[in-house]
């Protein structure tokens, strides 16, 4: 009989985090080039437009309705999220978390766009009325957005990536231009800090050496 199990006294490997893989801005632009330029798929060009522009999520996007729309104050509001069913069914969610229940501003370019499609309804819409509806005027699906997807990056010529990497995207891209992690955070709707730092610290641009030189100004005046 063993005495000890030899289980113990084994050092179980590091986790080791891949480094996620974003869109460059040209890759993005292609993928917008490429959406404006067919007919069948342009009519998804304002929820990847949303995406790149806010991080949300794709069931966020497809589950924002007009009362969540701040056009005065160029703001959205995460309040519902559109989700499959492995069986195929749809349900309208709230999100998992508090943090992702959130205000969300947006750049004065998403913002014209959205207005643009607000003032072309052929009436005012109703409090519950979605953002982005099918030919069907209903839900539209994320299987429906995943198809849409796959296509418009080979079309553009772009490696595939899933929908989820435009959120991975949008979180490098204001961490590396020097967006606190506080603010992208919450932008993100994640429940703390060090989720964000967890996923994306690298790409915070590194200020030790101006540290060392503020230093240098502290013990040198």
């Amino acid at each position: 009989m063993i005495r000890r199990n030899p289980i113990n006294f084994v050092q179980p490997p590091k986790a080791v985090r891949k480094e996620i893989e974003i869109f460059t801005t040209e890759e993005l632009h292609a993928i917008l080039d490429a959406l404006q330029g067919d007919k069948n798929l342009c009519r998804f060009y304002p929820v990847v437009l949303l995406a790149m522009n806010t991080g949300m999520r794709k069931g966020e996007v497809l589950g924002l309705r007009w009362c969540d729309v701040d056009l005065k104050q160029s703001t959205v509001f995460i309040r519902q999220q559109v989700q499959s069913l492995a069986q195929g069914d749809l349900i309208i969610d709230t999100p998992k978390t508090q943090a992702g229940k959130r205000k969300i501003s947006i750049p004065r370019s998403m913002n014209a766009y959205l207005q643009g499609m607000y003032s072309a309804l052929p009436e005012k819409p109703s409090g519950s009325q979605l953002v982005f509806r099918s030919r069907n005027l209903t839900h539209i699906r994320p299987d429906a957005i995943s198809r849409m997807w796959k296509k418009v990056q080979a079309m553009a010529g772009v490696p595939y990536r899933s929908f989820h990497y435009l959120h991975h995207t949008h979180a490098t891209l204001l961490l590396a231009n020097g967006i606190p992690v506080i603010e992208v955070s919450r932008r993100l709707g994640h429940a703390n800090v060090t989720q964000t730092l967890d996923t994306y610290g690298h790409s915070i641009p590194n200020y030790d050496q101006g540290i060392a030189d503020e230093i240098e100004k502290i013990y040198n005046t």
